[in-house]
């Protein structure tokens, strides 16, 4: 378990580093735009096609074919987190799953969220592959907790093994920095002048 935190770690720091986010100077708070989309994998149809289980978006979340997409409504650069507005409903007769609001942890490697509408946020997904050379993608695999909600909801068999470690599809997403104002700008400039001077004294001392 230590090895695999340790190499989502790794992941991060690759992310954070590509997307000019990695020294703690530089966190800043992420901007309420764009979205983040998912492409739910053609195992994961499947699953839902061959059991007569529909998904749908919340809203504000929109879904276009396979494609889901959640507006980004804030969080953080360092440490990485992402958070969204809507989510998904499955759905088969008179059972349901919901899960909202999700977040991206990059700390942590997972992606959380409220199901059935509970306060708390749980972890529903683990993020593999994660590729910061253009827009962040990671695909998006499912843990036990989502596939023992899924099991129990829509399925008399246990089915909860065949579901662990399996993609549930691929994200891609742009958040943005908010940007920092001309005088926050002004300011850092002038904190760097002054360590610098201290620095020069403290050594021609």
């Amino acid at each position: 378990m230590l090895f695999m935190f340790e190499k989502k770690s790794l992941y991060v720091a690759a992310v954070l580093a590509a997307i000019g986010w990695g020294a703690p100077a530089m966190a800043a708070p992420i901007a309420a735009t764009g979205t983040t989309d998912v492409t739910v994998s053609g195992f994961f149809l499947s699953v839902l096609t061959d059991n007569g289980i529909s998904a749908s978006p919340i809203e504000p979340a929109t879904a276009s074919g396979a494609v889901f997409s959640f507006d980004i409504t804030g969080g953080e650069t360092d440490p990485l987190s992402i958070e969204h507005s809507g989510g998904v409903l499955f759905e088969k007769g008179s059972e349901n799953l919901s899960a909202t609001n999700f977040i991206i942890d990059g700390v942590l490697g997972t992606v959380s969220a409220n199901v059935n509408g509970g306060d708390d946020f749980l972890a529903i997904f683990d993020l593999n592959n994660i590729d910061a050379s253009g827009p962040l993608t990671a695909d998006l695999l499912i843990n036990a907790t989502l596939a023992g909600a899924i099991s129990a909801t829509f399925f008399d068999d246990d089915i909860s093994g065949t579901l662990v470690g399996q993609t549930f599809g691929s994200a891609s997403t742009a958040p943005s920095p908010v940007p920092i104002p001309a005088s926050g700008l002004l300011l850092l400039a002038g904190m760097g002048g002054l360590a610098a001077m201290r620095r020069r004294k403290a050594a021609s001392a």
